[in-house]
């Protein structure tokens, strides 16, 4: 499974037992769209006290750079040899933009602890204010939930009960029916 997919994976899990009374969400709340170097991802949380003009969303950020790691063509196919598969399924088990060059010449994943150990440093993590604007203007490509703003107690509370505090961003929006106009401002 591919990293970042195992830190969405990770950080839904944390989300789902932090906020307690959730279910997963339908199509019709969740999307991405790419922004400033960014793959950025929504999703409602379901059953909150919240009215529909309030729906919490989870957001999250995947660098779209994926030239920056290092790894180079003889990395992949060191790691191809070393584990007697093809070189394109190597490259589908590993996610560009969280791999780097390994010891033994072949392809690594970006783990909490290389990270914490200083790797992994071509990944960019955007600020709080750089996520709050990406966000916002992700969330305008959305046919069904319009920014309403950013409060920043809600989003630091959110983000603490899930665990991913770099990589998430906790924003109110209104999900009403029907379909909602585009916000343009």
């Amino acid at each position: 499974m591919q990293v970042s997919r195992l830190h969405g994976l990770l950080a839904i899990l944390l989300t789902l037992a932090a906020c307690g009374d959730v279910t997963s969400s339908s199509d019709r709340f969740k999307g991405s769209a790419v922004v400033g170097g960014y793959q950025v991802g929504w999703n409602k949380v379901l059953k909150t006290n919240d009215p529909a003009s309030r729906t919490p969303l989870f957001f999250s950020f995947t660098p779209t750079d994926t030239g920056a790691s290092g790894v180079t063509e003889a990395n992949w196919q060191r790691e191809a040899q070393r584990q007697n598969v093809p070189v394109e399924v190597v490259k589908r088990m590993f996610n560009p933009p969280y791999i780097y060059p390994s010891s033994t010449g072949g392809v690594a994943s970006c783990t909490a602890f290389v990270i914490r150990q200083g790797g992994c440093r071509h990944i960019k993590t955007p600020s709080d204010a750089e996520k709050v604007s990406l966000a916002r203007a992700a969330l305008q490509t959305s046919a069904t939930c319009r920014w309403i703003g950013y409060d920043r107690g809600f989003d630091t509370m959110m983000r603490a009960r899930a665990g991913a505090i770099a990589t998430t961003l906790w924003a109110r929006a209104d999900c009403s029916s029907p379909p909602l106009p585009r916000d343009t401002s």
